[in-house]
């Protein structure tokens, strides 16, 4: 909550009143992630629990990198703390080094993505970047894509979508911010990149597209790794 400002906003507290609030009406405190727990560190009365996710409903969406473009997406509300206009940036940057990239991002139809759509249609360059809508289950959208990107400016309390990407097998890159820290084992189920900076997610999706078998074999490794979640 200390660093995801539009809550803050929505609360109308300060993050040190809205922390006190909980702990003093709480007995004991379920964090969902060692990051989330660290706000509540010096009550002595929280313990940390992860999301459970149902890794076998993914295990059998296999990646779809066959006629040479890799599919690149993100899994979100689509609103701009979700790191949409960041995600637009790595997709420019690809169509600047013309790489067979095609960028997707699944969620709701926001005033967000249709700020997006009118800068690509005003666009001159070709820039591979859609917006197929939501879809209720994450596993249609998962099959769909080779790598899961999570661009989120405010510090994710778990990181669901990353765990979900793992359970499909697919790599995932992310910030190295808050839970994502601990949930991705970068260079092993996929990548931190440094805050704010997507582009740095290039240099990955390019070793992707020259070395395809990486997607297997860090999809594998994600996938142990969820079902310790």
């Amino acid at each position: 909550i200390d660093q995801d400002q539009a809550l803050i906003d929505y609360i109308g507290l300060k993050p040190t009143d809205i922390l006190a609030e909980i702990s003093n009406a709480a007995d004991i405190l379920i964090a969902n992630s060692n990051e989330t727990a660290k706000l509540f560190s010096k009550t002595g009365k929280c313990i940390t629990i992860t999301n459970a996710i149902d890794v076998e409903s993914f295990d059998k969406a296999l990646p779809v990198l066959n006629d040479g473009t890799l599919r690149v997406g993100m899994l979100s509300s689509n609103i701009k703390k979700k790191g949409l206009e960041e995600l637009l940036k790595l997709a420019i940057e690809a169509e600047k080094n013309n790489l067979p990239i095609l960028f997707i991002a699944y969620g709701p139809e926001t005033e967000d993505v249709k700020q997006i759509k009118n800068i690509l249609k005003k666009s001159k360059k070709q820039i591979q970047l859609s917006f197929p809508g939501y879809v209720s289950n994450p596993r249609e959208a998962l099959e769909n894509l080779d790598i899961i990107v999570n661009f989120s400016l405010f510090a994710e309390s778990f990181g669901r979508t990353a765990i979900e990407a793992m359970s499909a097998k697919r790599p995932i890159i992310g910030y190295y911010h808050g839970a994502l820290k601990e949930v991705i084992e970068h260079g092993v189920s996929g990548y931190h990149i440094q805050y704010k900076k997507p582009e740095d997610a290039l240099i990955y999706l390019k070793d992707f597209l020259k070395n395809p078998s990486k997607i297997e074999e860090m999809g594998s490794k994600g996938y142990q790794r969820a079902l310790k979640f």
